[in-house]
């Protein structure tokens, strides 16, 4: 009994003493806290044009200490330490540290960060790194395009952004490209949309590439986001260039340069399409040393094709405004047909913009082109140029030099005597007849009898442009409002006809 009465007691005194000495620490623990010191630390924060700035980070380094400023730039910091380093951060601006001790009034002012395209990139309404959109954002400079003699913007293109898909539709100057970006993204219509100097507009045939400054091509849906629907097939940003602050300049390109096929298909000469007829068991087959032509039809309708090309500018820039004004020149003959396939074209620009009041910002970019161009069915089943120099067998000549129809059949010479006798049968300019085919009827006819006859001539006018005024400013304390009003318009002229023509009794 004595023993147990002991043990308990020993057991109470342990607990008493674990209480006791709780307590102490508990005790002790508030008397430092109460004695300890709290320090406070204020100041401004303005921008580098002495405007205060709200919402500002300002953290004591190496904790999780921090507050924001309000919205005249104040801010107020506790802290425990005699000296701290504080660190002061907000989106476009340089981050900034400074060492302060209590009472001082730290006040500090902000530098925006100014970064180049390399860094950071618009997207929709706001900005990420290029490192997150490399392949959603290609870009193309000024000093790229000068390096390429193209004649409209999107031959510049093809080739040299990934991604971006850029086939020519035919061979003749001035034809159109469908420009494909990340494969066909939407049924029919798969071209993307064109803003130029922030105007919609449908084709970019009409811009002078030496008047771009760069082109930004956006290929996914976060970084075409504010264009909607429209950027289904991605966006293709042009823009023009502007004076540059200083004297004025003056600049003059010119280029000259010739056009010619790469290597074409090789067509049969008369041996071996004599052979090849002579195996298919077509009867009353010429020998080739009975025939005295031997024609290959794609060297005579491929030429080397000249063209020329001219740009002048003018540009200059005040801290009040600046202009660019530019006209170009571009004269292009085809590499079949020659001038029957010729593309000429005049292009005129205007860009001005000028601070007329120190809220008011006023400005203009127009653009007009007028072309002239010839053309004719290149590839078709009823009719093409390409088509009938690649059916056209090399028996058949050019053009009868001396007797006519010297190698024709009775029947189709009877038939062509006919087409002679009416005044249908197809002369060129010296007045002889071109060749008629014993082997090849229907729609393929002589090629270069198709070109003398072609009389197909497109002409246009286009103007597209803006008129915009910006308001406010750094006079409303960076808040601006800009309206413009936009243009997009084209009237074209198409003109053919038809003379007489006998190529072969069904055409």
């Amino acid at each position: 009994m004595k023993a147990d009465f002991y043990q308990r007691f020993r057991m109470g005194a342990s607990v008493k003493k674990l209480l006791l000495l709780s307590w102490l620490l508990f005790i002790g623990a508030a008397l430092t806290l109460t004695a300890q010191e709290v320090y406070t630390y204020t100041g401004v924060i303005r921008d580098n044009v002495g405007n205060t700035m709200p919402g500002v980070n300002v953290i004591e380094k190496g904790t999780s200490n921090g507050t924001i400023t309000d919205i005249d730039g104040n801010y107020s910091l506790k802290s425990s330490n005699s000296s701290i380093t504080l660190v002061f951060s907000m989106v476009g601006y340089v981050q900034q540290e400074m060492t302060v001790s209590p009472g001082q009034q730290a006040n500090v002012e902000l530098a925006e960060d100014i970064v180049g395209l390399d860094e950071v990139l618009v997207v929709g309404y706001g900005t990420q790194k290029r490192a997150n959109v490399t392949g959603a954002i290609s870009t193309m400079s000024s000093d790229q395009l000068v390096e390429i003699p193209t004649a409209t913007v999107d031959q510049a293109l093809q080739g040299r952004l990934a991604g971006v898909n850029v086939t020519q539709n035919s061979g003749s100057p001035g034809s159109g490209l469908s420009v494909i970006i990340r494969g066909v993204g939407t049924n029919g219509n798969s071209q993307p949309l064109y803003v130029v100097d922030g105007v919609q507009t449908g084709s970019i045939n009409s811009i002078e590439p030496y008047d771009v400054e760069s082109i930004e091509v956006l290929k996914d849906a976060a970084s075409a986001a504010i264009y909607g629907a429209q950027a289904a097939n991605g966006v293709v940003l042009i823009t023009t260039k502007k004076g540059k602050l200083g004297e004025g300049r003056v600049n003059y390109n010119f280029q000259y340069f010739l056009n010619s096929a790469p290597k074409l298909t090789e067509t049969m000469d008369a041996a071996s399409y004599s052979q090849w007829l002579s195996e298919a068991g077509v009867s009353g087959i010429e020998e080739p040393d009975q025939n005295p032509y031997n024609t290959n039809w794609f060297d005579e309708i491929n030429e080397v094709a000249p063209g020329q090309r001219h740009h002048l500018s003018f540009s200059g820039a005040t801290n009040k405004g600046n202009y660019y004004i530019s006209g170009a020149y571009l004269n292009q003959d085809g590499i079949i047909g020659g001038d029957k396939s010729k593309y000429e074209r005049i292009m005129l620009r205007t860009n001005v913009q000028q601070q007329v009041k120190p809220w008011l910002k006023v400005g203009v970019n127009a653009n007009y082109q007028h072309f002239n161009r010839y053309a004719f069915t290149e590839d078709d089943e009823f009719g093409g140029i390409v088509s009938s120099a690649l059916m056209l067998d090399p028996f058949t000549p050019v053009v009868y030099e001396n007797e006519v129809g010297d190698n024709l059949s009775e029947n189709i010479m009877a038939s062509f005597q006919t087409a002679i006798d009416d005044g249908i049968a197809v002369q060129d300019d010296e007045g002889r007849y071109y060749g008629i085919s014993n082997y090849v009827q229907g729609e393929s006819a002589n090629p270069v009898a198709r070109i003398g006859l072609s009389k197909d001539s497109w002409s246009e006018d286009k103007v597209v442009g803006n008129v915009y005024a910006t308001l406010g400013g750094e006079t409303w304390k960076g808040i601006s409002f800009t309206t413009r009003a936009n243009l997009d318009y084209a009237s074209q002229l198409y003109h053919t006809w038809y003379p007489s023509f006998y190529f072969s009794g069904e055409n």
